[in-house]
């Protein structure tokens, strides 16, 4: 049998990431959807507090977390604002976590810190429909 449970730090993730959402997230939402806009502080505060890439190891810029954490983020973040809340799941599970498994530590080292810091983050490029020539 499973135990659901969540630990006492998955806990207290879940506190951080409710409470950044209500403070940060909630007053501003409606702003970048009406606008269309990218949110670039957004993006920005949830890179410094780990939250963007959560899977990633720490020696590359990431939260050094696991997938449950991955999904206590989403679920926290989506509360209040679905698309936005993807984000992280989007670019980290589809993109970054894929080259976290499948490069080389060279390329690991040079492209998962660009990632994780970018502004934009190479999911939302993929949206814009650039392919990257700051990483070439």
């Amino acid at each position: 049998m499973f135990d659901f449970t969540y630990t006492e730090e998955q806990e207290m993730l879940k506190t951080q990431v409710r409470d950044f959402a209500k403070k940060e997230l909630e007053p501003v939402v409606w702003e970048y959807d009406k606008e269309e806009k990218w949110p670039d502080e957004i993006w920005a505060k949830l890179a410094e507090l780990g939250l963007i890439c959560p899977t990633i190891p720490t020696e590359y810029g990431g939260g050094g977390m696991g997938f449950v954490e991955q999904v206590i983020i989403s679920e926290e973040l989506c509360a209040v604002s679905a698309g936005i809340g993807a984000i992280p799941a989007c670019s980290g599970i589809l993109c970054a976590d894929n080259l976290s498994h499948n490069a080389n530590d060279s390329q690991k080292r040079k492209y998962l810190p660009l990632h994780i810091k970018w502004s934009k983050g190479i999911y939302q490029q993929c949206l814009d429909g650039c392919y990257f020539p700051c990483l070439c």
